[in-house]
């Protein structure tokens, strides 16, 4: 990230890259089940200019909104993330945005008729596949990203998220059945070693004691052939796509709720048990710091 250009000191700074913004270079579309709903939804996937970002177009009951993927929309949840603009929601945009991240894309129109995206097997290998098949094409302007300065920290009852300074994207994370843990998983990435496509198999898992209650709430419909179920051994009732894969799966949750920022972000970030909810106080802490609202 040669040639950045610095604007201000902030514990969170907004820099310029030496890389110049992406979009697809054609479009694609896909049909496929949600994954919490388990409903059909047609998504086509679009070039976009540059300086757009990432935006959803939502078709429903006969009326569509524009959505951009940004923290304003944002309406938290813990089992996925979910953005919100006057009355039309659309579930479940975490694992495409972290496949957008993997595929260096900035600017994409995404029209989705229906209320989730697709979900694959529960991973977001399903978006890196068809971005990869389509192929990409750099724009003009360079891209703008966010670079951590200083440590920032979320935390809820033994639940910590930190950010750190680092000279590049990394997260490490480590899981645990908590209370009367008999077992613990510590992965990392890291963006200067590659491996996207890798963790990007890692499908969405629970833990067994948690089934009845997912079940109950309607959720988990679309993925529950593919959906890892862990018990408190950290065992799975099927076998891993790769080592780790249940803590490689919360760090795509979490790149792709850090897209909801509105722009990549540069540094180190630490998960301990950490899921979508505290990933959105994160988002919201960092846009916070880099002054892009005040509360």
């Amino acid at each position: 990230m040669a040639k950045d250009q610095e604007f201000g000191k902030k514990s969170v700074q907004i820099l310029i890259s030496s890389k110049k913004q992406k979009t697809i270079s054609r479009s694609f579309s896909i049909v496929g089940k949600g994954l919490h709903y388990g409903r059909d939804t047609r998504v086509e996937v679009h070039p976009a200019k540059v300086d757009q970002g990432i935006v959803f177009q939502v078709f429903q009951n006969h009326i569509d909104r524009i959505i951009p993927a940004h923290f304003n929309h944002l309406h938290s949840g813990n089992r996925n993330s979910t953005l919100t603009k006057e009355g039309i929601s659309l579930s479940t945009v975490e694992h495409f945005l972290a496949a957008a991240w993997g595929a260096d894309v900035d600017n994409l129109l995404v029209k989705v008729e229906g209320e989730e995206l697709p979900a694959g097997e529960g991973s977001c290998s399903l978006w890196v596949e068809n971005l990869n098949r389509v192929g990409y094409e750099e724009q003009k302007l360079n891209r703008a990203y966010f670079q951590i300065q200083e440590i920032l920290e979320v935390s809820n009852r033994g639940r910590y998220l930190f950010a750190l300074p680092s000279d590049f994207f990394k997260v490490t994370y480590f899981l645990d059945y908590f209370c009367g843990s008999t077992f613990a998983l510590c992965v990392t990435f890291s963006d200067n070693e590659g491996g996207f496509c890798q963790i990007a198999k890692a499908r969405t898992f629970a833990f067994k004691d948690d089934v009845q209650q997912i079940i109950h709430a309607g959720l988990g419909k679309g993925v529950r052939e593919s959906a890892l179920i862990l018990n408190e051994k950290g065992q799975s009732d099927k076998k891993f796509n790769i080592e780790g894969e249940p803590a490689y799966h919360k760090i795509i949750d979490l790149i792709g709720d850090l897209m909801l920022i509105g722009h990549r972000v540069v540094g180190h970030f630490i998960g301990i048990r950490s899921g979508h909810s505290m990933n959105h106080q994160m988002v919201k802490l960092i846009a916070r710091k880099a002054r892009l609202f005040n509360e």
